[in-house]
């Protein structure tokens, strides 16, 4: 019986800077005779078809003949007459395919994992032959030489086929029978037999869609960066619900010339018709039926404008603990953050406490990589402007700020009206506060430092349809690299490419958007029910990896109950959420020093620090913190609370899509 295995090395591609753990691997899988045969039909040069059968007692009959070398040789004998009466059957019958009994390498000896290595060539065919093979079975043997043609499709993984024991030489391969196939001189070498996917730590998954045979780049010694790159700002709004977060955003817009006058009258007139005129200026952003019939901002509002010193785009997340997912997809976008606290009687404390969104929200942003943050104390008109308050929700806020990592300066918190719009752009006089306005605030945030030479990483938070037009319109913003009108794009996971027609910026066109910015990109020749809110868009070949198995250097917070081997949760990554658990604990670290105390503890307690290798259910497009730092942090939430987060430490297992 001929036994077929086949060796397949893979040779991992780089995945970026950072560090990543057994990216190769090698699978070897026995095929000959585990799986059921199948009619295998393929066309030669010559128009006729060849099929290739394989049954059990010709199974037996193979081990019946490798045992005795004369019935080998009257094996081969027997071939050689068969193949002449089928060369004489084709002459006699033209574009007719004939059923082959035994000729050169497919006869029906022919194992079905070796069938796909090599197909059998038309004997009989005019055209000049592929590749000749000379078999032999003992040194007594006579010869036959036989024409074969390859129709497999080479793929990048180097395959070897082996008999038996015997191993494949550089120039050949080997049958059971202790044959050699060697190719002539001159000759065509057969191509490489496609894998299947690999069940390694980097497991081969077939591409699904085909890579355009054309793709359109602008060169970056092309590009000329605008000075806008050294302006601009993207804020989240953040709070617990009811903080006056929208008011506030929808007041400072209408300040700073962006609203419309037009527009503003009429959100005051509906608000006013159904009772409820203190929330115009919210309605600014809040323009869904269901956000206003609530009262509570459901989606993430997004408007721009810009002052003397800055340009800001400003992200309106919502507060509600239903909603946390759509805060968080927000907060991913963002340089800095405002924080509004509700100065009312009693609100601040329902928000700060244990189950109050404004710790989580705090949580969620440093660990989301925000490290800028201006206060908005606002509501200070229900206190009438009272400085004891003011103190008081200083004293306590500070020091916690403090503590989760954020630098706050005393000018950073800023006593504001939301509803009556004092002290946002101009100062409101107050004998006890000395301090900036909140618009002077937001002018001394830092701006970071855009990459925009790096590759292309853009995180969508929306994908829409104009109305009259068949584009597609991508909602991103730029994380690292550039992107430029008639580049070609792919958005993963679903590798589906497109060509970007126009770039919208501030609902302005531009040739280009860069990092830092949020943008409008208009895609052609993608299809739109392929991707979604999450996905990633980049340059092709310069796709990251799609991990399934990553490890982390994690934060635990007040969870409910210690972090253990095999904890199930929800990891938050930019806009994606997948189910995950913990594969293994690696190690606890002391938060101060980071040095290791335990080794593979068996589980990680409320406000300790630790090193754990996550299982993701679904394969997701991550970076390591050192590579890109905003793709390289996960958020882990249990039971409708964050209970850690922290940063990608390297990529254990991915997905290698060819």
């Amino acid at each position: 019986m001929t036994t077929t295995t086949t060796t397949t090395a893979i040779a991992p591609a780089p995945l970026g800077g950072g560090s990543h753990i057994n990216l190769s691997a090698a699978s070897t899988r026995g095929n000959g005779g585990k799986k059921k045969n199948k009619k295998n039909k393929k066309k030669s040069k010559g128009g006729l078809k060849v099929k290739d059968k394989t049954s059990t007692g010709q199974q037996q009959q193979q081990q019946q003949q490798q045992q005795q070398q004369q019935q080998q040789q009257q094996q081969q004998q027997q071939q050689q007459q068969q193949q002449q009466q089928q060369q004489q059957q084709q002459q006699q019958q033209q574009h007719t395919s004939s059923k082959q009994n035994g000729n050169g390498i497919h006869s029906h000896e022919q194992q079905p994992a070796a069938r796909g290595a090599v197909e059998a060539g038309d004997a009989g065919d005019k055209q000049p032959p592929k590749l000749s093979l000379t078999i032999s079975s003992s040194p007594s043997t006579t010869t036959t030489t036989t024409t074969t043609t390859t129709t497999t499709t080479p793929t990048a993984v180097a395959t070897t086929s082996t008999a038996s024991s015997s191993s494949t030489a550089a120039t050949g391969s080997t049958t059971a029978d202790g044959a050699r196939e060697e190719p002539t001189q001159g000759a065509t070498k057969p191509k490489k037999a496609k894998t299947s996917k690999d069940k390694a730590e980097v497991s081969n998954v077939k591409r699904k869609w085909k890579k355009p045979k054309t793709i359109a780049r602008t060169k970056l010694s092309d590009v000329v960066p605008p000075p806008h790159l050294s302006s601009t700002i993207n804020l989240v709004v953040i709070g617990h619900v009811d903080a006056g977060k929208s008011t506030l955003v929808g007041h400072l817009l209408t300040q700073m010339g962006v609203i419309d006058p037009k527009l503003l009258h009429k959100c005051k007139q509906e608000s006013a018709r159904i009772g409820k005129g203190s929330f115009a200026f919210a309605w600014l952003l809040d323009e869904e039926s269901e956000e206003r019939s609530r009262g509570v901002t459901v989606d993430v509002g997004q408007k721009s404008f810009a002052s003397e010193h800055r340009r800001f785009t400003l992200l309106d997340a919502p507060g509600h603990r239903d909603f946390i997912p759509n805060m968080i997809t927000g907060a991913s976008h963002a340089d800095a953050a405002v924080l509004v606290v509700d100065a009312s009687p009693g609100e601040f404390e329902s928000g700060f406490d244990a189950d109050g969104q404004t710790r989580e929200h705090i949580l969620l942003a440093r660990s989301l990589g925000i490290s800028q943050l201006v206060v908005a104390i606002n509501k200070m008109d229900m206190v009438s402007w009272s400085e004891d308050r003011y103190q008081e929700i200083v004293a306590r806020l500070q020091p916690f700020l403090k503590q989760r990592g954020f630098a706050i300066a005393a000018d950073a918190i800023v006593p504001v009206s939301g509803l009556e719009g004092l002290n946002l752009k101009e100062r409101h006089a107050l004998d006890w506060y000395s301090g900036p306005t909140l618009l002077q605030a937001l002018d001394a945030l830092e701006v970071r430092p855009r990459e925009w030479k790096s590759p292309l990483r853009a995180t969508i938070a929306d994908v829409y349809k104009v109305a009259g037009f068949s584009s597609v319109h991508v909602a991103a913003r730029i994380v690292t690299g550039c992107v430029h009108e008639g580049d070609t794009v792919v958005a993963l996971p679903n590798f589906e490419y497109g060509t970007v027609k126009q770039v919208l910026v501030a609902e302005e066109r531009v040739k280009a958007a860069y990092a830092g910015d949020a943008c409008t990109i208009v895609l052609a020749g993608i299809d739109e029910a392929l991707i979604r809110a999450g996905n990633l868009v980049c340059h092709p070949d310069e796709e990251p990896p799609l991990a399934t198995r990553i490890r982390c250097k994690i934060v635990v917070f007040d969870a409910p109950r210690p972090l253990l081997k095999g904890s199930q949760f929800t990891l938050h990554h930019q806009q994606e959420d997948v189910p995950a658990r913990i594969k293994s604990i690696v190690s606890q670290t002391n938060r101060r020093t980071g040095e290791i105390e335990k080794h593979k503890p068996r589980a990680l307690p409320r406000n300790s620090v630790g090193v754990v290798v996550i299982a993701l259910d679904t394969a997701l497009s991550l970076e390591t913190y050192e590579q890109v730092k905003d793709l390289g942090r996960v958020t882990l939430r249990q039971e409708g609370r964050t209970v850690a987060a922290g940063i990608i430490d390297a990529i254990v297992r991915a997905e290698r899509v060819e």
